[in-house]
């Protein structure tokens, strides 16, 4: 009876310990990481949100800014449009439409520019009045400071160039045969002169001509209103030479 309660025991014992066995671990608490994970748990969800509505505030602003900019730009625009209206013949008004901005360095207002200061350097006019506003036209494109300047002043001094002089006996018409683009910063004209005496007759063949201008734009310190009216946009020839074509 002894022995079968000793084997009982120990078959109880066994089996309790093989149930133990198959139980999970009990978990052990560690004070560190408990803090730790706490502190996650408590101030991760605020670092988060604080991260997000920084981002937030730096997209905010570069909108603001963006807005604020564009509306800096749109407010320095012109509101004001221009209306071409001409007059024909019989004195009645032409609308010609609004008139739409243009770039200043546009060739073509670089190609007007120097064709007229060639019309107006090398026209030679019987009329006195006339021939005073060619040369104050060609000196519109050129500065005192420039060697244009210079180049352009002996060339009147000449005895056989001085307009006035030369007008006593006969007259130059200018034509214009070619203009285009050698650098960025130069062109080359091409044009013929037709000399004529006092009473128009022809005077042997037409002269043929081409030179190369260099051209620049800038606002000079002093310029005088009269100026502006021949060179509005201020396209200046610092430098240029001529030669005759045989």
């Amino acid at each position: 009876m002894a022995e079968a309660a000793i084997k009982l025991a120990q078959t109880s014992a066994h089996d309790n310990q093989t149930k133990g066995q198959g139980r999970e671990a009990p978990h052990v608490r560690n004070p560190y990481l408990d803090a730790r994970r706490e502190w996650n748990e408590r101030y991760g969800d605020y670092i988060s949100r604080e991260r997000s509505w920084k981002l937030a505030a730096m997209l905010s602003s570069l909108v603001a800014l963006v807005a604020v900019m564009g509306v800096i730009y749109i407010g320095s625009q012109s509101k004001f449009i221009p209306f071409a209206i001409g007059v024909d013949e019989l004195g009645r008004a032409q609308a010609y439409g609004p008139v739409s901005a243009t770039n200043t360095t546009d060739p073509k207002i670089i190609k007007a520019s120097i064709i007229q200061f060639v019309e107006a350097w090398r026209t030679v006019s019987a009329d006195a009045w006339l021939e005073r506003k060619n040369i104050f036209d060609a000196y519109a494109f050129v500065s005192r400071t420039d060697p244009a300047y210079t180049t352009l002043s002996e060339y009147w001094q000449q005895a056989e160039n001085e307009p006035f002089k030369r007008a006593a006996k006969e007259t130059v018409t200018v034509e214009i045969k070619a203009v285009f683009p050698v650098t960025e910063d130069s062109y080359q004209v091409e044009w013929v002169e037709i000399l004529r005496d006092r009473q128009g007759k022809q005077k042997g063949e037409p002269l043929r001509f081409k030179g190369s201008f260099h051209w620049t734009q800038g606002q000079l310190a002093q310029v005088d209103e009269k100026v502006l009216w021949i060179n509005p946009f201020q396209i200046y020839l610092p430098n240029f030479a001529w030669s005759k074509v045989y």
